[in-house]
């Protein structure tokens, strides 16, 4: 392989992972948005996750994963049970505002 054809392959390389990084923050800034949402819909109050996937207009199933993430780093708890389902509430690191979390 001369000088310039690995010159050319490294640029492709290169390339390649410019676009994992830039899909790997895409995914990034649309699950932060998604627990965004979760957190404003819990300012108003606890809430049980078909009521959550109803108001952030999320996959119920979306919604059950991002509250146990959320739950596993403590912003937010089970508060009571409403029929079949446990009631989420912000913690008070969880925030409305969105926290720490970046957009």
């Amino acid at each position: 392989m001369n000088d310039a054809e690995r010159r050319a392959e490294l640029k492709a390389r290169k390339e390649s992972l410019h676009e994992n990084v830039r899909h790997a923050l895409d995914l990034v800034r649309a699950q932060n948005q998604e627990i965004k949402a979760l957190r404003q819909a819990l300012a108003a109050g606890p809430a049980d996750p078909p009521s959550l996937a109803v108001t952030t207009g999320l996959a119920p199933q979306r919604v059950l994963w991002l509250l146990a993430s959320l739950r596993k780093y403590g912003q937010v708890v089970e508060a009571d049970k409403q029929g079949s389902y446990f009631r989420y509430a912000l913690t008070q690191n969880g925030t409305a505002a969105g926290g720490d979390q970046q957009d």
